[in-house]
């Protein structure tokens, strides 16, 4: 990886010291370069992203090259994850509850939710077009452009029921403290909903 990805302790327990499984790698894009490395904790057995790009290329790539607010469709991978989440919602989430989606993309998420009963549903998402694309493609609003670092002053997040973090967690280069903001907003009772890839989507043989 170049200087300009860095490495990070283990979001879990905090080593130091990891085990490289196999890179991510990725065709550069206007000049960024988004390949990580995952990585299993020599401590505890924790598999996470490592080396992974810094903050200022992630923040180019979701105002100016962001894949998640220009889809024409939702690919049928996408649609797996999407029922799995509805199944989890349905059993254990009342229909008149407030369900915040961060890191939301064009909104597929939530217009399904929408659309299987769910109507106080809202997002947050840095790519800049994906309340556009929300509106345009499933005629839903309640979606602001801002980063997992505006949602507590943005989203209200005291008053919700379920936030959602759909393949984000991986991206967080220092998951407690992004997240401990999050939870710290969020109501005693509230529920959050954290969907990370599967390490068997990945083939080492490729890596």
């Amino acid at each position: 990886m170049s200087s300009s990805h860095r490495t990070r302790a283990c979001p879990v327990c905090g080593g130091t010291s990891a085990q490289p499984l196999l890179t991510n790698r990725m065709v550069p894009v206007d000049g960024l370069d988004m390949s990580y490395r995952v990585a299993r904790c020599d401590g505890c057995g924790f598999h996470f992203a490592d080396c992974l790009p810094v903050n200022a290329s992630y923040g180019r790539y979701y105002a100016e090259l962001s894949k998640y607010d220009s889809q024409p469709s939702v690919s049928p991978v996408d649609r797996q994850r999407i029922d799995a989440a509805l199944a989890v919602c349905k059993d254990h989430i009342d229909r008149s509850a407030r369900i915040v989606d961060l890191g939301c993309g064009f909104g597929a998420l939530l217009a399904s939710l929408r659309d299987a009963g769910w109507t106080r549903v809202e997002g947050l998402d840095p790519a800049p077009q994906s309340a556009h694309q929300a509106m345009t493609q499933f005629g839903l609003a309640g979606i602001q452009c801002g980063s997992l670092h505006d949602a507590p002053a943005r989203m209200n997040l005291q008053d919700a029921d379920l936030v959602c973090l759909m393949a984000v967690a991986e991206h967080l280069p220092d998951l407690q403290a992004d997240l401990s903001p999050i939870v710290a907003a969020m109501r005693p009772g509230a529920r959050l909903l954290v969907e990370t890839p599967a390490l068997e989507g990945f083939d080492p043989d490729k890596g």
